[in-house]
């Protein structure tokens, strides 16, 4: 808590503002994290938090810095004196001119805060370790007291240092638990193909579906396509070998990817809207957590030439001040930050073992007919509660945005719908037909009827409205998109035969059973819901949530979207899917 204090002592040196009603502390439902609580009640629309942009880490400012870095560092290997200028404005020209070329804003600020650290001492590899008494010695040797501009543009600021070192080890989400199964070859080119059966050879103990574990691949490959990129601009600029003596170095291998993916979770995880430079990380705000039901939002104001954080609802004292990071399932939160929110909007269903209970649990949300006792201390309108929980509960289909907000590209023919159904083809091929009935064997011919019509080649699909993007399902509606797309194939369906079973709530339950069937979780015959086994074993066998351990989250993710998949396709009646039609998905 020091460094905290610390840390705002120095940004409002530099002109930051900081309510005197706020302050961080400890949550302990967090498990040791900490949150901004407000100290006395806040009005709506109070302005908690102004950073001014000076001091902002921009993608323009860690550009200059690793210039003045990178060509500090070849001035020392080449033994260059200060009468050398000439060569020295001909280098910074050309270090300028490939990270512009080679680098995004996203992967400058990354790269930067990579060298920082080092500067700084968080990493011991012997790019940042100098023998003692040599001149270099000092340029990697940060103080604690006034900034340190002979370490770079940075170090102007006296936080930084305090800033850096008080950022966490690790951020416990997928990528790092990627990091930890110690991905080896077979994995890597499995995974730069975007087959996921050798990649599930790391990531099936934690995550059941393979579309969640192949965006956690893809995200890898991505990432290591990053890493090359900078470690090619220091081989590029940086020689092998320092004459003038003191320490040899390999370029080629100056940080870890351990560490590259470090700094890009700092980013992720710290990182804030910036246009047009795309990102901006911001010390201090990063103790804001993240909640569907926010009562703060955060925008930078050019006028006031900072970026302001303000209070959009009444704060009553002892409350935790929530920002919104973006509309994310659970699945996309242990992806990018590490956490999830059902086991705190909904504890009753996340820690129940008992699979008839859970279902109990999904039919009360979808009704509305859940009691105090079950739901909790919603701690906001039922409204905001049901909205978040359906965010949070959900399983989308289509390819979730990249980590810049984009989304990628779609061949025809190759929509998530369309590849959904051809493996589904694939799992069923050869099994004889055999005896259901009820819901169970309404599932499985609405499967096998869609599957039909997906495969056969005889239909022209609308491309654009097969991936539109966030086809998700929640707990109590679907969204909008995932609405129109059940409606539209259902049209399309009855058009190709009028006698189809395929109506909307048919087309629900047919992608839902396929999600499931293609995956394992269920068999191809009857498999009623008492036989619904937990894709990874008895829960006792698990480490505990309370933990924090990201294998343990992803497992609970996996666990609550089969459930969900399993009562819509199965579970729910075909009035409750009406009703579930029905709700308004905000």
């Amino acid at each position: 808590m020091e460094s905290v204090s610390l840390i705002q002592l120095m940004l409002q040196e530099e002109g930051a503002f900081f309510h005197p009603s706020i302050g961080v502390l400890p949550i302990h439902q967090m498990g040791g994290g900490h949150g901004v609580i407000a100290t006395e009640n806040l009005p709506s629309n109070t302005v908690i938090v102004k950073i001014p942009e000076s001091s902002m880490i921009t993608a323009q400012k860690a550009r200059n810095h690793l210039n003045f870095w990178i060509s500090q560092q070849k001035q020392e290997r080449l033994g260059w004196t200060p009468f050398d200028g000439r060569s020295r404005r001909e280098t910074s020209v050309d270090i300028l001119g490939d990270l512009d070329q080679m680098l995004s804003p996203g992967s400058m600020i990354i790269f930067s805060l990579l060298v920082a650290a080092g500067q700084c001492g968080r990493f011991s590899n012997n790019a940042f370790h100098k023998k003692a008494g040599s001149a270099s010695e000092v340029m990697f040797t940060v103080s604690t007291g006034g900034g340190n501009a002979d370490l770079g543009p940075f170090f102007i600021h006296r936080w930084m240092r305090t800033w850096l070192l008080s950022l966490p080890t690790k951020y416990d989400n997928l990528l790092e638990l990627l990091e930890h199964t110690h991905l080896d070859s077979t994995c890597v080119g499995v995974a730069r193909s975007h087959d996921c059966e050798g990649g599930g050879a790391c990531l099936r103990n934690f995550l059941c579906f393979e579309r969640h574990r192949r965006k956690v691949l893809e995200e890898r490959m991505q990432l290591e396509k990053e890493f090359n990129i900078v470690m090619s601009i220091l081989s590029l600029h940086l020689p092998l070998v320092q004459p003038s003596g003191g320490c040899t170095m390999s370029c080629a291998t100056p940080f870890t990817m351990q560490q590259f993916i470090w700094a890009y979770n700092t980013l992720m995880s710290r990182g804030f809207s910036y246009d047009p430079e795309v990102w901006a990380v911001i010390p201090w705000v990063d103790y804001f957590n993240h909640s569907l039901t926010n009562n703060a939002t955060m925008r930078f104001d050019r006028c006031m030439g900072a970026y302001i954080f303000v209070t959009t609802a009444p704060v009553s004292k002892g409350d935790q001040v929530f920002l919104q990071y973006g509309s994310y399932t659970d699945a996309e939160l242990v992806l990018w930050y590490g956490f999830i929110t059902t086991p705190s909007l909904l504890p009753k269903f996340s820690s129940n073992d008992d699979i008839r209970s859970r279902m109990s649990l999904l039919r009360k949300v979808l009704l509305e007919h859940l009691r105090h006792e079950e739901v909790g201390n919603l701690g906001s309108e039922r409204d905001a509660w049901l909205s978040s929980l359906n965010t949070a509960l959900g399983h989308c289909f289509s390819p979730w945005a990249k980590a810049d907000g984009s989304y990628p590209p779609s061949k025809k023919g190759a929509s998530w719908l369309e590849s959904l159904f051809t493996s589904y083809k694939d799992a069923v091929a050869g099994h004889k037909a055999f005896d259901v009935s009820g819901n169970v064997h309404t599932a499985v011919k609405a499967a096998d009827e869609l599957c039909r019509v997906l495969t056969r080649g005889t239909v022209v699909w609308d491309h654009r409205r097969l991936t539109e993007p966030g086809c998700t399902v929640g707990v109590w509606a679907p969204s909008n998109s995932m609405l129109s797309l059940l409606k539209y194939v259902s049209r399309v369906c009855r058009k190709f035969s009028p006698d189809t079973c395929l109506v909307p709530t048919a087309v629900l339950r047919a992608i839902c059973w396929a999600e499931l069937v293609c995956n394992g979780i269920v068999g191809e015959f009857d498999c009623p819901v008492d036989a619904l086994l937990c894709p990874f074993g008895p829960k006792n066998e698990m480490v505990p949530l309370s933990e924090g351990h990201v294998g343990n989250m992803a497992r609970q993710v996996s666990v609550d979207a089969a459930y969900l998949l399993y009562f819509l396709a199965v579970e729910a009646t075909e009035d409750e899917l009406r009703v579930y039609f029905l709700h308004d998905c905000v």
